[in-house]
């Protein structure tokens, strides 16, 4: 299984463990995700919390996009960084010891009506490492409900994404819709080309997001202080010592300043018609 996933990861630039998330640890994800989305909701519509919480109106509806500084809101979710599977695939596909750089909640539902163009997570090339993005799946995500596409193999051309999409329009190359499962881990390469159409389900969909970079590259990449290292990797060992199944008893506390020093980490990548 681990030979078929780094195989394919590196082919495709993407790959999908099925059932990473256990039934009864995803019953309390999807739970404290729940009121975290009426939490975040409620900050948002008093003028709080807005540099982190991204609010949608859709005919006088108010729901909420995203949540940046995920742990800072729900620390809960902070376990998941150790759990087997996540820790195990993001260390076999980079090759060593990660850390998280960014941690997010992505929702979407018909009163959003957002769709996500093609884009990059990263512009830049990152070929000397691997850095990954994981997602993981609260709720089913079906192809014909606006679920992941994405581009197999795009992390490793220069095309850029209008390029990429031109191709796509012209039959030159070929995207793959990535239907999932609640419980279901989705993890692509930065440079992969990706997006999703508007939700079309009644449903929510929601998505905890990790970005995992080795320890290699963040101790040589200068957006990254010896600080907000420290913080991350004061977190990381406190978690291994927490057992994962009493995620609704064992206490864990964010490191005094965990998010005081944002990093501007490298853009994205978009593509923009004149």
């Amino acid at each position: 299984m681990s030979a078929l996933l780094k195989s394919k990861f590196e082919h495709q630039g993407y790959a999908v463990i099925k059932q990473g998330i256990e039934p009864e640890l995803l019953s309390h994800l999807q739970q404290h995700a729940q009121s975290l989305l009426r939490d975040t909701k409620e900050l948002a519509m008093q003028g709080r919390g807005l540099m982190h919480i991204a609010l949608s109106q859709y005919k006088g509806d108010s729901s909420v996009l995203r949540i940046n500084n995920l742990f800072e809101y729900q620390l809960n979710f902070a376990r998941l960084l150790t759990h087997p599977t996540i820790i195990g695939a993001a260390e076999l596909l980079i090759g060593e010891p990660v850390l998280p750089v960014y941690e997010s909640m992505v929702i979407k539902n018909t009163s959003s009506n957002e769709a996500f163009d093609w884009h990059r997570d990263m512009q830049a090339r990152a070929d000397d490492t691997a850095i990954i993005t994981m997602g993981i799946y609260l709720d089913d995500s079906l192809a014909e409900q606006g679920a992941l596409k994405v581009i197999p193999g795009s992390h490793l051309i220069l095309d850029s994404v209008s390029e990429c999409k031109d191709r796509l329009q012209l039959g030159n190359i070929s995207s793959q819709d990535i239907a999932v499962q609640a419980g279901d881990i989705v993890i692509h390469h930065v440079n992969t080309v990706h997006g999703s159409d508007k939700q079309q389900a009644s449903h929510l969909r929601r998505t905890i997001y990790f970005e995992f970079r080795s320890l290699s590259h963040l101790r040589s990449n200068s957006r990254f202080s010896d600080n907000w290292l420290e913080k991350r990797q004061l977190l990381f060992e406190q978690l291994k010592v927490k057992p994962l199944k009493k995620i609704d008893t064992e206490i864990i506390v964010l490191p005094v300043g965990f998010y005081d020093e944002q990093v501007k980490i490298e853009a994205a990548e978009y593509s923009f018609a004149f």
